[in-house]
């Protein structure tokens, strides 16, 4: 018997390219809210995102996310990801479906950030956000971390009774993740706004 299963495989991948699909919409809706002066670098913002946040996710970010188990707050670096993940599915289809994710959850700030910072900058902002944040918050949930030892259902209720509808524990923690490192930047910016407009 074979030690994959093809639907099992087939079913990730396309899920990876639904949440790939995710980025050129991220685009368009961030370059629409946005000066026309600016729509270039909005996409190249969201293209680096996927550029370099699928290199440093697979240099260091998942095998940080989910490698073995370092007292529930983060995983051991795996580099170049060379254990073996997959279930009824190949390490390297669950690799693309979280790098996906992981490209997805660095795009959901620069939203929030469009128009606001230098593209250098915002480059940096995002290697973060793919090799450190969002790997180590990543293994908190699904990698075994401290969060995923939590009962859920508790915390489901308490976090989603104002919306009035309930959200799985991936959907909640990957917007979450995207909008924290946003409202510390906006923070941050207006900051520098504030001060530069009082000279």
């Amino acid at each position: 018997m074979d030690k994959y299963v093809s639907a099992d495989t087939i079913w990730v991948l396309i899920g990876a390219f639904l949440v790939f699909s995710m980025q050129p919409g991220f685009a368009m809706v961030e370059t629409g809210f946005t000066r026309a002066k600016n729509a270039g670098n909005i996409v190249m913002k969201n293209v680096m995102d996927m550029c370099l946040g699928s290199i440093v996710f697979w240099v260091l970010g998942f095998g940080l996310m989910f490698g073995t188990d370092i007292g529930g707050f983060i995983g051991t670096p795996d580099f170049f990801v060379k254990g073996d993940y997959g279930a009824s599915y190949p390490s390297t289809a669950y690799f693309i479906f979280q790098t996906m994710f992981c490209a997805t959850a660095a795009t959901i700030v620069s939203g929030a950030m469009a128009e606001r910072t230098n593209f250098l900058v915002y480059c940096i902002y995002s290697v973060l956000i793919s090799a450190i944040i969002y790997p180590i918050s990543g293994h908190w949930i699904w990698g075994g971390g401290w969060l995923a030892q939590m009962d859920w259902r508790a915390y489901r209720q308490i976090q989603c009774r104002r919306y009035g509808k309930r959200y799985s524990r991936s959907q909640h923690s990957a917007w979450c993740l995207g909008r924290f490192p946003s409202l510390v930047r906006l923070v941050w910016l207006q900051r520098c706004f504030h001060r530069l407009r009082n000279r």
